[in-house]
């Protein structure tokens, strides 16, 4: 057996386990007696790209960025080029969001897992330093890597640009320099992070490459040089980025850009997100950069392993220069990963010739901080242990499995009912909701949201509805970044309390008329979760209802009579 034979082997047998391993805790969760056969939940956010792919797999993609409401379409600043193109993929096979989801936990960690293989093979590492660096990589993220869409499939997008890149340059490809600056540009309607990530990265590579040039100028034509070829690819990037761009630009110009920007957690800052991390990828980045020029190991084409951790102190510190803050450091977690682990194997592949040196001491810290980092991410990620954990909460949404086979049969409509069976109902039907978590980052005014959240509050008595303890009602991220923010200066926090009253403010406009609160968003139909909510009186929305079917103790779904 060839030793070609033997690393395909290896490489094939990781890839399957990975594959298999993913599936176990959904089908722990499958098999057992409280199952109905309804997917469960276990990542976070899942609500939202499972009701952006349903959109897509509806037949409505154009709208699967704000998937909730309908028409009339209330757009937002975020793309859903990922869940559009699953949805073209996987419309004809008739699966829900949740059974592609379920497909693509083992596909795209796969697809992560040969792509880190290659990307380190193509830096100058050994197989089995490759094979170590991609474990290093995929473990730590085991909870993130069944986290659908953002950063799972978005951070394989953008490490198959890169690698197009290193491949465009290194095999003087054509084909490849085109086709990366097409996926360059994509990126743009991927995720903000993303393209955030890869065009940094490219910028990054872009200056590397003309420092080389310069010093070799009177022997290397501009036309022929590598850096030359990266012009290239960057210009076919913004041509591909620019439908992208004039989209961003004139959402910006929304007159509600400033809210919704609000909502999402912006905030101004020159401050660093994360004055450890920022640190420690400084350290690493000035490190590695010094010990290429002396260090024999670090030569060749490592440059792209040593662009990682440059690239990610750049990302996570982009405030200091233009004082806008949207969670970087959360955001990038799988390039911080893989930039932890690229400074790992660095230090390692020197350790050996540089132990005995003056600069030994600084390449034990570059190994120590590198695996810091990764043991860090590791602990992030330790909620992976509680998926192999049947919790009783998990099967909440099993007695919906009667509702489906109803709510499949209608045409598209819009439905009220609580906000986590409104979730439901957006991830799992083609049916529109009244409001959701999610609108956050629709262009809507503050005072429509609370509204919105308002109408799931109706048949409860304004006793019951303790709006002071939800903590999910119009701007929950921006929560989170006024506290941090705030609690860092020494001050206290007003954004909380303002949303409080905001809520309260609209909850009474509604109870003055609901009736015509429900006609002004069009609500059609209510469903009445009776097995989470047996509070509800439905007598508060005083209009007329006919039932349309029930599954007694569970739920009961109604039209309104208009």
């Amino acid at each position: 057996m060839t030793d070609r034979t033997k690393w395909m082997l290896i490489v094939s047998g990781c890839a399957l386990f990975l594959g298999v391993v993913l599936q176990v805790p959904q089908f722990l969760h499958l098999i057992q007696p409280e199952s109905k056969g309804i997917l469960v939940h276990l990542n976070s956010d899942e609500y939202q790209y499972l009701a952006r792919l349903e959109e897509a797999l509806t037949g409505r993609p154009e709208q699967a960025a704000q998937p909730y409401l309908g028409d009339p379409y209330a757009p937002g600043m975020h793309f859903a080029l990922i869940e559009q193109a699953e949805g073209a993929l996987f419309r004809w096979i008739g699966f829900r969001a949740a059974t592609v989801f379920q497909v693509m936990d083992s596909v795209i960690p796969i697809l992560l897992l040969l792509s880190l293989l290659l990307f380190f093979r193509l830096a100058g590492f050994s197989r089995p330093r490759s094979l170590l660096g991609s474990a290093l990589f995929l473990l730590p993220l085991f909870y993130s890597l069944n986290r659908p869409i953002h950063q799972r499939e978005s951070f394989l997008l953008v490490l198959l640009t890169i690698l197009l890149i290193m491949l465009a340059l290194e095999r003087r490809s054509m084909f490849c320099t085109l086709l990366g600056g097409v996926a360059l540009g994509v990126l743009f309607g991927v995720y903000l992070w993303a393209w955030m990530f890869a065009w940094t990265y490219a910028g990054l590579l872009l200056l590397w490459e003309f420092v080389v040039w310069w010093r070799q100028r009177r022997h290397v034509s501009f036309r022929r040089s590598r850096v030359g070829r990266l012009i290239l690819l960057l210009i076919v990037g913004i041509a591909a980025a620019s439908p992208f761009l004039f989209s961003m630009f004139r959402a910006m110009q929304n007159p509600l850009y400033e809210e919704m920007a609000f909502r999402q957690g912006m905030h101004f800052t020159h401050l660093p997100e994360s004055w450890i991390y920022s640190a420690i990828f400084l350290f690493l980045s000035l490190f590695l950069l010094f010990a290429r020029r002396r260090m024999p190991t670090l030569q060749g084409s490592k440059q792209y392993a040593i662009l990682f951790p440059v690239a990610v102190f750049v990302v996570i510190n982009q405030q200091v220069v233009h004082g806008h803050v949207l969670a970087f450091t959360s955001h990038f977690t799988f390039a911080i990963a893989l930039a932890s682990v690229c400074a790992f194997l660095l230090s390692i592949s020197v350790f050996r010739t540089g132990f005995r040196t003056r600069r030994g001491v600084l390449l034990l810290l570059s190994l120590g901080a590198s695996a810091l980092m990764i043991a860090a991410i590791a602990w992030d990620n330790r909620p992976v242990l509680t998926q192999f954990i049947m919790r009783p909460s998990r099967f909440s949404e099993q007695h919906f499995s009667t509702l489906l086979l109803l709510l499949d049969r209608m045409p598209r409509t819009r439905i009220l009912s609580d906000s986590t069976t409104s979730a439901f109902i957006a991830a799992s039907t083609q049916h529109d909701i009244v409001m959701s978590i999610y609108l956050e980052s629709a262009f809507l005014t503050h005072e429509e949201i609370a509204e919105r959240v308002c109408l799931g509050f109706l048949p409860l008595a304004p006793a019951e509805r303790r709006i002071s303890e939800q903590m999910h009602l119009v701007w929950p991220d921006a929560n989170a970044a006024n506290r941090s923010t705030s609690l860092t200066a020494g001050r206290g926090t007003d954004a909380r309390e303002r949303e409080i009253k905001l809520v309260e403010e609209a909850c009474k406009r509604m109870d003055s008329d609901p009736k015509g609160a429900l006609k002004k968003y069009g609500v059609q139909y209510v469903l009445w979760d009776q097995l989470r909510n047996p509070e509800w009186n439905l007598k508060r929305l005083k209009v007329p209802l006919t039932k349309v079917g029930e599954d007694e103790g569970n739920w009961v779904f109604y039209k309104i009579d208009w």
